[in-house]
């Protein structure tokens, strides 16, 4: 008995003492992966982390709807501008904001019929994106980079769509976690929120 207990104690400490806790979780390599890629120059780069929690999940529901809630609210801001500018006489600005409306209710119309594609297929309630907060230390060479307190979402794929100091801009870049939808608003995400 006395042999087991030294047997559990020593693995304890070995496990312990082990400098990435996180090595060999799915979600650690995923963002390791993405700050890599982001990282400056060529040199090799080991992200040690001293903290990693999931703090949120949001379905395709939810990133649906705020999606298409960030475009009715550019729709309205933007139709506000072109009466405005109309009145003014300022033509070419009110046919640019005109412009921006038609595309907003395009992109609506294009989110709507992708979340009821979801729903028909049962998927409106599957997990879009996990919020992370997580702390620790990356190194690149002679580099080194502390992260405290910080945030990334990243898909059930494991695919890491932002890393940011601020929670807010999970947000404001989730609907990336939906198939198709940087296709449907032309390549790039004009969506995210103010």
């Amino acid at each position: 008995m006395k042999n087991i207990l030294l047997a559990a104690a020593a693995a304890l400490m070995i496990i312990g003492c082990q400098s990435n806790p996180y090595a060999g979780d799915s979600v650690a390599e995923a963002l390791e992966s993405h700050l890599a890629l982001n990282a400056p120059g060529n040199e090799p780069f080991e992200l040690t982390l001293t903290d990693l929690q999931c703090v949120d999940s949001i379905t395709f529901a939810t990133e649906f709807d705020r999606r298409i809630d960030v475009f009715g609210k550019r729709i309205a801001a933007n139709t506000e501008l072109y009466e405005r500018y109309t009145a003014e006489g300022r033509i070419n600005n009110a046919s640019l904001k005109k412009q921006a409306v038609i595309k907003d209710r395009e992109n609506v119309r294009g989110l709507q019929a992708m979340r009821d594609s979801y729903e028909a297929d049962g998927k409106l309630d599957d997990v879009a994106w996990y919020a992370y907060r997580f702390s620790g230390r990356a190194t690149s060479g002679k580099r080194s980079s502390e992260f405290k307190d910080c945030w990334f979402n990243i898909t059930p794929e494991y695919e890491v769509i932002v890393v940011s100091r601020d929670r807010k801009d999970l947000d404001k870049s989730g609907g990336r976690a939906i198939p198709g939808y940087i296709d449907l608003i032309g390549g790039n995400d004009a969506s995210s929120e103010q």
